[in-house]
């Protein structure tokens, strides 16, 4: 999602009541609407972006920055290491797995589910954990999407294959409306679809 922070976001509000001629009252119960229609997977400053949107409004001010107002540095994937945090990475989604359930401490059931990310320089297996498996429910959500992700933490999995995990501390924001293309993969390798056809194919 694009990073707002206190201040931009008031200026944010005032684009959006200037164009759409609305109260403060009204802004907020479109808020509100907005992250229940997400299932409250975005946050406040989220929904306000996705009305921005609607509007038309220019987000540029508003897109690569962190809450503290500096640059986002973004991390090429062959450079991830293990045990790192607050990574952050563009791509193309190139694969995504089901949902999958394991049993909390306290004997609740949570979720997750495993995607791949394709930068230019190579590829990551992603783990989102609850609230971000929600992520599935999300139209644009799906492979060749462009999606750019914050704070995430990388960790070794099985066969000290390097993973990335998002928590809820973690965002993601899917077809941004800036990316640089120069951390885009030249050739895109959709999983999925090279395994079906392999799977299709007469021996």
């Amino acid at each position: 999602m694009v990073m707002v922070n206190k201040d931009l976001e008031k200026k944010l509000i005032n684009l959006i009541k200037d164009k759409a001629k609305m109260s403060d009252e009204q802004i907020n119960i479109m808020i509100k609407e907005t992250m229940e229609e997400y299932n409250n997977l975005l946050d406040f400053s989220g929904a306000l972006v996705i009305i921005a949107k609607n509007y038309d409004i220019d987000l540029s001010p508003f897109d690569g920055t962190n809450d503290s107002g500096k640059d986002v540095k973004f991390t090429s994937v062959k450079d991830i290491k293990g045990d790192s945090k607050d990574i952050n990475i563009v791509g193309l989604i190139s694969e995504i797995l089901p949902l999958k359930s394991y049993k909390k401490k306290d004997n609740s059931d949570g979720f997750y589910f495993k995607f791949e990310v394709q930068d230019k320089t190579d590829t990551i297996p992603v783990i989102a954990w609850e609230p971000l498996h929600n992520l599935l429910d999300l139209p644009d959500f799906k492979i060749g999407s462009i999606v750019k992700i914050l704070s995430a933490h990388a960790k070794k999995g099985l066969k000290d294959q390097i993973e990335l995990h998002l928590s809820k501390n973690s965002q993601v924001e899917l077809e941004p409306s800036e990316v640089d293309n120069k951390l885009l993969p030249t050739e895109f390798v959709d999983l999925a679809f090279t395994e079906l056809n392999s799977i299709n194919s007469p021996q």
